[in-house]
């Protein structure tokens, strides 16, 4: 009762705007605040929190159906501001009530995990019957469309992958490896291919075929977090780099992009499990603090190191360096 009146202001506030945003970082606090509250009671767990920003949600919507025409900024500012809500609710429900994350883990991985898995199941059946479709442009559309499903459904699993992989190194488990022979350069492209249009358009590859064994879905989900990172942080109308490099059996990966730098002090903090910057807390970008801490994570379970230089005038970049073969590491590591 007390923080619903302040909510809707700040969700009034956030509508108001020229561009479609999520929360004031006030309203950030305040849910944060809210969710500290509920972590107290001992009848209330993490699902409760999600289930009342959902249904707050509906309310809300509906009711502001009944009275205005919503445009389409008006639908994604109200999807921002309580997805951002939902985000700042769990993060700081967790914090308070650590003991909570193992019991999360493993009911986040069933519930959500399992009919994720059988979407993209459905989506590919669904493509493979397009043929019977025949009318041209109908198959093209349904085709363009499934394809898309198929897409975001896989992104959504590796970033659930990526949170159930930061709270076990949360609780002292180490990532598993599996190393096979794989191109560096080709994984790069494969997921520069998979970014937006608009953006990849300002994404530049430099290097050549590098060839190597590592775990290479990891190197995958590490190389997506460093360019989602650059893209949601960095500055929106300057090039994003990618370069990588080969020298005396070790290679580097490096992600570049300029914008506002990174503290001093951040700099190993950010690659914390559930951490972020204070640049990045203060942007309205949504974020969980997990994907740098997955970088580092694989990067050192691969025998590497994962880094950071940042200033105002040359930028920020991220740099990923890992031995060429890591397959002596793994058998040292199981004997």
């Amino acid at each position: 009762m007390d923080a619903l009146p302040k909510f809707l202001h700040f969700l009034g506030q956030a509508l108001s705007e020229k561009k479609p945003r999520g929360l004031l970082k006030e309203g950030s606090k305040l849910v944060r605040e809210h969710a500290e509250e509920r972590a107290r009671d001992s009848g209330y767990g993490p699902s409760d929190i999600v289930q009342e920003l959902q249904m707050l949600r509906e309310t809300v919507t509906h009711h502001l159906e009944k009275e205005l025409d919503l445009t389409d900024k008006d639908y994604e500012t109200i999807q921002k501001t309580f997805d951002q809500a939902i985000q700042e609710g769990l993060m700081e429900f967790f914090l308070v009530h650590a003991e909570l994350k193992e019991q999360f883990t493993a009911t986040l991985g069933h519930d959500l995990r399992t009919p994720l898995s059988s979407s993209i199941m459905s989506a590919q059946i669904i493509q493979k019957h397009l043929e019977e479709i025949p009318n041209g442009k109908t198959r093209e559309k349904f085709g363009y469309l499934t394809a898309k499903i198929v897409k975001d459904l896989k992104r959504v699993d590796r970033m659930i992958q990526d949170f159930l992989d930061a709270s076990a190194l949360q609780l002292g488990e180490k990532l598993p490896l599996k190393i096979t022979e794989c191109d560096l350069f080709s994984i790069a492209q494969e997921v520069i291919h998979e970014i937006a249009e608009k953006e990849r358009s300002r994404i530049i590859l430099t290097g050549n075929r590098i060839l190597g064994h590592w775990d290479c879905e990891g190197l995958r989900r590490a190389l997506e977090n460093l360019i989602m990172n650059a893209i949601k942080y960095g500055a929106k109308n300057e090039p994003i780099t990618i370069n990588l490099s080969e020298q005396s059996g070790h290679v580097s990966l490096s992600v570049h992009n300029y914008g506002n730098p990174i503290d001093a002090h951040e700099k190993d903090l950010i690659f914390n499990a559930f951490s972020r910057s204070q640049s990045a807390a203060r942007s309205d970008r949504a974020g969980w603090g997990i994907g740098l801490s997955m970088v580092r994570a694989i990067s050192e379970s691969l025998g590497g190191t994962a880094t950071v230089e940042s200033d105002r005038s040359s930028g920020t970049t991220f740099t990923v360096e890992l031995p060429l073969d890591a397959r002596d590491l793994k058998k040292n590591q199981l004997h």
